[in-house]
C-alpha cells in the first residue's frame, strides 16, 4: 500500500492519518474496525472503547463490555440494539422503567414504565385489576381490599362495591341501601350518623329510646310519665284559682247586663211572686169575717195597698191568664208596656 509505510503500535493499521485505514489509536494496539480503526476493544464487538478524547457521543462502544450493544441514542444505559443485552424499548426517549420495559418514561420511580402503570404517579401501586382506581397491593397507598371487584367504596375498605354510593363497603355497611346512614357504634339499631328519623342522640351509649332519654326523664322508670309531675299540680291549681275567679265576675256580669234589659210585664209577672193577697182582699171582700188577732210584740209594716180597683179593661179584654185581681194589681203597669198608657 503506498499510501502507508509505518505502524509503531504493529497492530495492522498504518500510522499515516492520511492514508488508507489509518491507525485511530497511532500508538495504541488495538482491533476496532467500525467506529475508529486500530483502536482498543474490550468486548470484540469491532466498536471502540470510549477515552477521554473520543466518547460515545462521538462514536465510541456505548457499552464496551457487551458485545451485543454499542449505542445508546437516549443516553439511559439501556443499548439501541434491539436483539442485543437489555434492549431499550424506548430508544428514542430517556427512561430509567426496568420492570414491564427497558428504558422507557418512568415518572414515579417504581420500575414500571408509564404505559404499563395503572398507577403512574404512586410509587406503590402500579397494577389495578379491576380498574377502580385503587391499587392491588392492600400494604400500597391506596391499596383495594377488594383487588378482583370493581367498586366505589373510599371509607374503611377500599376499592369494594358500594351500593348506596355512601363510601362504605356494603358488607360493612349497617343501611347498604341508605346513603344517610352506615354505622352504629353502640349496636343499638340507631345510626352514628345525624339528621335522619333514626339518628343516636346518645351514639356511644346503647339505648332504646325513642322519646324521652333517661337523662332527660324526670321518671326514668315510669313510662307514663317524663316531666315532674309537681308541675301539673301547680298548673291545675293555678288553672282552678282562675275559673273560680271568672265565675263570680261572669254572674255579675251577668246580673248587670240583665238588669238593664226591660222586662216585659208578663215575664216579671212570671218571676214575681204574689203578694199575700188574703190579708189585703179580705177586709174588701168579707170585712166581717177578718179573725181578730191577738196584738204581737214584733212591728208590723203596714203593706201598701194596691188600688181595689184596676184601670179601665181594655177592649180585647184582660191579659189571656189574668185574673182580676191581677189586673186590678199590675192592668196599670200592663197597659204602660203596651203602649196603651202613658
Amino acid at each position: 500500500d503506498g499510501t502507508q509505510w509505518s505502524d509503531i503500535d504493529e497492530d495492522g493499521y498504518g500510522d499515516n492519518a492520511e492514508g488508507n485505514d489509518a491507525d485511530g489509536c497511532v500508538s495504541i494496539a488495538g482491533d476496532s474496525l467500525y467506529d475508529r480503526l486500530g483502536c482498543r476493544d474490550s468486548d470484540g464487538d469491532g466498536w471502540s472503547n470510549p477515552d477521554t478524547s473520543y466518547t460515545a457521543e462521538d462514536g465510541a462502544d456505548a457499552f464496551p463490555s457487551d458485545e451485543t450493544q454499542w449505542f445508546d441514542r437516549d443516553a439511559d444505559g439501556y443499548g439501541d440494539e434491539e436483539f442485543g443485552n437489555e434492549a431499550d424499548d424506548c430508544p428514542d426517549v430517556f427512561g430509567t422503567s426496568m420492570v414491564d420495559r427497558l428504558g422507557c418514561l418512568d415518572s414515579d420511580g417504581d420500575g414500571r414504565s408509564d404505559e404499563g402503570d395503572a398507577l403512574p404517579n404512586e410509587p406503590t401501586q402500579w397494577g389495578d385489576y379491576d380498574l377502580d382506581g385503587f391499587g392491588d397491593r392492600l400494604e400500597g397507598v391506596r391499596g383495594d381490599s377488594c383487588p378482583t371487584l370493581f367498586g366505589t367504596s373510599s371509607n374503611g375498605s377500599l376499592g369494594c362495591p358500594d351500593g348506596d354510593g355512601d363510601g362504605v363497603y356494603d358488607e360493612e355497611d349497617l343501611w347498604p341501601e341508605d346513603s344517610r346512614l352506615w354505622s352504629d357504634g353502640d349496636a343499638d339499631g340507631f345510626g352514628d350518623q345525624l339528621n335522619t328519623n333514626i339518628s343516636d342522640d346518645c351514639p356511644m351509649v346503647e339505648g332504646y329510646s325513642t322519646g324521652v332519654s333517661d337523662a332527660g326523664d324526670y321518671y326514668p322508670n315510669d313510662s307514663k310519665y317524663s316531666v315532674e309531675q309537681l308541675v301539673y299540680q301547680q298548673m291545675w291549681f293555678w288553672a282552678m284559682i282562675a275559673i273560680l275567679t271568672l265565675i263570680p265576675v261572669a254572674w255579675i256580669i251577668v246580673r248587670k247586663s240583665k238588669a238593664n234589659i226591660p222586662q216585659k210585664t208578663d215575664a216579671l209577672f212570671d218571676q214575681m211572686p204574689l203578694p199575700a193577697l188574703a190579708p189585703i182582699i179580705a177586709p174588701i171582700a168579707a170585712p166581717a169575717m177578718v179573725p181578730v188577732v191577738a196584738p204581737i210584740t214584733v212591728p208590723v209594716v203596714a203593706p201598701v195597698l194596691a188600688p181595689a180597683v184596676g184601670p179601665a179593661i181594655p177592649a180585647e179584654g184582660i191579659p189571656p191568664g189574668w185574673t182580676m185581681e191581677q189586673w186590678n194589681y199590675y192592668g196599670q203597669q200592663w197597659l204602660i208596656d203596651h203602649g196603651e198608657l202613658r
